[in-house]
């Protein structure tokens, strides 16, 4: 857990941004596999090892069936136990289609989650949060480059496996740990 140390000011750490897709859902593995039986194809999520996404696929994010959808390594379990530590907010900057989805999502996943906490937005940096975590690098740079006192911590994906600029983590179990280590109870 010494990877995990932040700096005294972790103390005043009072909001968390979680990302919705692929932090919280497996979404670019739904939209792979929506993306594989139109056009017959066999990609996996450790096939996609750059963000640069084929334009079909992306439009399948789209096409994703968020009633089916299940969350990604029980992260409402730790996300319960987060929202008793501090403040939690779930973010989302993806296609506009899917907003409406993700808020029903929310109210049938997360009663315990206020639902004013889920914000919809097309840039990170304006988020209000001490920490987000985002399996994107772009967004983390954007948020952490627009006051020195946030901080990034990256959900480990494929796309962002050669990643050494922040700290990252592989399940919300893991962000918990965080917490607990830096004095969160």
């Amino acid at each position: 857990m010494k990877n995990y140390k932040f700096s005294d000011r972790m103390s005043n750490i009072k909001t968390i941004a979680l990302d919705f897709d692929d932090v919280i859902t497996p979404t670019l593995e739904e939209a792979l596999n929506i993306y594989n039986k139109k056009y017959n194809k066999c990609i996996k999520t450790e096939d996609v090892t750059s963000w640069n996404l084929d334009k079909d696929i992306v439009e399948c994010f789209k096409e994703i069936d968020f009633s089916k959808i299940k969350c990604k390594f029980d992260s409402i379990i730790y996300i319960k136990e987060l929202l008793l530590m501090t403040n939690i907010i779930i973010v989302t900057a993806s296609c506009p289609e899917t907003y409406l989805k993700k808020y029903y999502w929310i109210l049938n996943n997360l009663p315990e989650f206020d639902i004013n906490n889920f914000i919809c937005c097309s840039n990170k940096e304006y988020i209000d949060a001490d920490i987000l975590v985002d399996d994107r690098e772009y967004n983390l740079d954007k948020f952490t480059d627009s006051s020195p006192n946030k901080k990034g911590i990256l959900f480990g994906m494929p796309h962002n496996k050669s990643n050494k600029k922040y700290i990252k983590i592989h399940t919300l179990k893991t962000l918990v740990e965080v917490m607990k280590f830096n004095g969160f109870k």
